[in-house]
């Protein structure tokens, strides 16, 4: 589940996958602020490569793992190698749904 507009919602076990674009200075890179840790579980972090024809860079992908029912909060901030402070920050809101056994699918 990627993120729109920095707000959606979500089932609890489901993937939140936020990807942010490269700035052109090196050395410098989106990291995790702090984020609501009683109801998200970082997954992963990574970078992709985005499309040569738009300048090409590194996506940064930060994913989250939903476990508990709730009101989530995510800021990531953008830091310079080197710097003290973020340059950049950016807020998202996840509103995590309980999934009923019932309705889950088993494969």
């Amino acid at each position: 589940m990627n993120l729109e507009k920095n707000q959606t919602s979500c089932k609890i076990g489901d993937t939140i996958v936020i990807s942010l674009p490269p700035y052109q200075s090196a050395g410098a890179d989106w990291s995790i602020v702090n984020y609501s840790d009683n109801f998200l579980k970082v997954k992963s972090r990574g970078v992709k490569k985005s499309c040569p024809i738009f300048g090409g860079g590194e996506n940064t992908e930060i994913s989250f793992e939903a476990i508990r029912e709730g009101r989530a909060e995510i800021k990531l901030g953008y830091f310079k190698s080197g710097a003290n402070v973020y340059t950049e920050t950016q807020d998202f809101l996840v509103d995590i749904e309980y999934a009923h056994p019932s309705k889950l699918k088993s494969f």
